[in-house]
């Protein structure tokens, strides 16, 4: 199989493997109710919490794909990076813009959004993938803002701003809800 056609395919199981990922890791704080869980997991119905769901299960996945296109493909790190960053834009937009239009939107929409931000952040990631240059410069850009999603992930699960985008929309809470 040429580099080409594996790099392809590498790609689309990846984005069909981040959503399953991700509908896993959406319940997984739910199911534990562990603090240290909710570092990876959405504590609550917040948009801010279901960043989580897009951010790690593309670091998970993308340890995974590695091993597989190492050899066959350039700027993996500052790909991924993108990816996740594209995924997060793309699903967002995608929500927003349904919601100006026809108003609140149901959850398909969300699945439904979630599923298309995937596949477009491992579209961006492909082309970037496949670039013919190496460069360690995009791929140090890549660490950092794996980085500075993972501190500002975290820190905003134990202390969310207030306003909408951190609220939960059933329970009103903000981060952590209290233990009943």
């Amino acid at each position: 199989m040429n580099d080409h056609k594996k790099v392809i395919i590498a790609e689309i199981v990846s984005a069909i493997a981040i959503i399953l990922v991700g509908s896993l890791f959406h319940f997984l704080y739910e199911w534990t109710e562990c603090t240290f869980i909710g570092i990876f997991s959405p504590v609550n119905e917040s948009q801010w919490e279901h960043i989580k769901i897009m951010f790690y299960p593309v670091i998970l996945v993308s340890i995974i794909e590695y091993f597989f296109v190492r050899y066959d493909v350039n700027n993996f790190v500052f790909a991924k990076a993108m990816s996740v960053l594209v995924f997060i834009g793309t699903t967002y937009l995608l929500i927003f813009l349904y919601e100006c239009i026809f108003g609140e939107g149901e959850m398909v929409l969300h699945v439904v959004t979630y599923i298309i931000g995937a596949f477009v952040g491992q579209l961006v990631s492909y082309f970037i993938l496949k670039s013919p240059k190496r460069s360690k410069c995009k791929n140090l850009i890549g660490y950092y803002i794996f980085l500075l999603l993972f501190l500002v992930i975290t820190l905003f699960t134990f202390r969310p701003l207030q306003c909408d985008f951190f609220k939960d929309s059933t329970t009103g809470y903000y981060g952590i809800p209290p233990k009943s």
